[in-house]
């Protein structure tokens, strides 16, 4: 199974993102498992593993470029998804 990790301080974007993900899977015949964290913070603070990050770039705190600093320097590998409802 699958580890989707999704970073997303807007619980409607991170529901609407699970429900993409869910459909994709049933659509494909796979099966996910999916984490929600909350914050940047919290995940540099306890660096979960994933096979997939979809990673909000615009969060409080800790911004979503910043979380991708902190997952590359010791993960060169996994993939990495910003999303973001920035208009930039």
């Amino acid at each position: 199974m699958q580890r989707i990790l999704i970073v997303e301080d807007s619980e409607a974007d991170a529901n609407r993102l699970i429900r993409h993900v869910e459909r994709y899977a049933d659509a494909h015949g796979l099966a996910f498992s999916i984490q929600w964290l909350r914050s940047a913070i919290d995940f540099a603070e306890t660096s979960p593993t994933a096979d997939l990050v979809f990673m909000d770039i615009d969060m409080p705190g800790m911004d979503g470029m910043e979380a991708a600093r902190v997952l590359r320097a010791g993960d060169q590998a996994t993939p990495l998804i910003f999303v973001t409802s920035l208009a930039q």
